[in-house]
């Protein structure tokens, strides 16, 4: 039975609503639309649900399919996530895994990252609300006696160690979310970030960075010792670092100053003078990034880039002259069937996690 549901991409500068239709395991991404949140305080959810409705309304008319059904991929300050791993020494190693045993251990799992998310937020002076939900888990990473493995059910061994990926947010926060999209079926919610992790292939997610470029901000994402540890850290400056300083140069409005960067972004216009202001943009984005990275103490040297503010040569050069292995996120980890022109690799791999959630898979 086919079922279409609204996948609502909330960032730091875009709202994207994409129409997702459903069918078993099979997925289509139908249509979407678009509305900029440069207006609006995107913590503030009274605000943000205004513009989804403007793009609901032009969804609705642009692909006929009305629909009450809704996922949220939300990203700002109220939804985090967190990694916790563990290992586990079997009561008997000869006997196969079954899946009591494996929820027993995804359980365990969920309870310390109850803790370790109580624990950080009692530490966090400026919280609002020490209360909070986990409202999502996901099994990232399954090592059965050392050795990766995707399903361990029916497999025997001596120890089993798992990742876990918590997504949680505040009480207060989910409180108002279910009561502002009250007339909607809210599907689910998740961390936008951990989408993009979803969507790389298992042969990526040894070690690596996912570096998501946005309008206001980048998103960096660590991912070490296959997928065992994965953190997520933000900093203020994305690509209209770049749309300002040229709107200054030029002496044009930002809307003028960003048709334009978009043009040299797709090699569509040269000129020395853009070249030399992106150059030095870029060494003071990658002084931010820098900055960032020293929180770890080992960094892995592989990249993948998203995002509008990726399409930049400039920041590619920047990362690449000190020394990173600089990728794009390869499209084919996209399986979902694509009949738009939405070419975001981050909304997409949103809708792509959103239709591997409805299989409800424990793994």
């Amino acid at each position: 039975m086919k079922t279409n549901l609204i996948v609502l991409d909330i960032g730091t500068e875009l709202l994207k609503a994409m129409l997702l239709e459903v069918d078993k395991e099979q997925g289509i991404l139908k249509d979407w639309v678009k509305e900029s949140l440069n207006k609006v305080d995107v913590d503030n959810l009274e605000e943000v649900f205004l513009i989804f409705k403007k793009a609901l309304k032009k969804l609705e008319k642009k692909s006929g399919v009305k629909t009450k059904k809704i996922f949220l991929g939300i990203n700002n300050n109220f939804i985090r996530g967190i990694s916790t791993n563990s290992c586990f020494k079997r009561d008997n190693e000869d006997q196969k895994i079954n899946i009591s045993e494996l929820k027993k251990y995804v359980q365990r799992l969920k309870w310390k990252a109850f803790e370790d998310v109580g624990e950080l937020l009692f530490q966090e002076q400026d919280c609002f609300d020490k209360k909070f939900k986990i409202i999502d888990t996901q099994v990232v990473d399954i090592k059965l006696d050392n050795e990766s493995i995707i399903n361990p059910l029916g497999f025997k061994g001596k120890n089993i160690c798992l990742t876990i990926f918590s997504i949680y947010t505040f009480h207060s926060y989910l409180k108002q979310l279910f009561n502002i999209f009250s007339d909607f079926e809210i599907i689910g919610v998740s961390y936008t970030p951990y989408s993009l992790f979803h969507s790389l292939d298992l042969d990526f997610k040894k070690n690596c960075l996912i570096i998501d470029i946005g309008g206001k901000t980048t998103e960096i994402i660590l991912i070490k010792n296959n997928s065992e540890e994965i953190n997520v850290k933000k900093f203020s400056l994305g690509g209209h670092s770049f749309t300002k300083e040229l709107s200054q140069l030029l002496n044009i409005n930002f809307n003028k100053a960003e048709r334009i960067k978009l043009k040299y972004s797709k090699k569509n216009l040269k000129s020395k003078k853009i070249q030399e202001l992106f150059e030095s943009i870029a060494v003071f984005w990658f002084k931010g990034f820098r900055v960032v990275l020293d929180e770890y103490k080992t960094i892995p040297s592989d990249i993948f880039l998203c995002g509008e503010g990726s399409k930049l040569i400039e920041i590619k050069k920047i990362l690449k002259k000190k020394g990173f292995n600089v990728k794009n996120i390869p499209k084919r980890e996209i399986l979902l069937e694509n009949k738009t022109k939405l070419d975001n690799i981050p909304s997409l791999s949103l809708a792509q996690f959103v239709l591997d959630y409805l299989e409800n898979s424990v793994i």
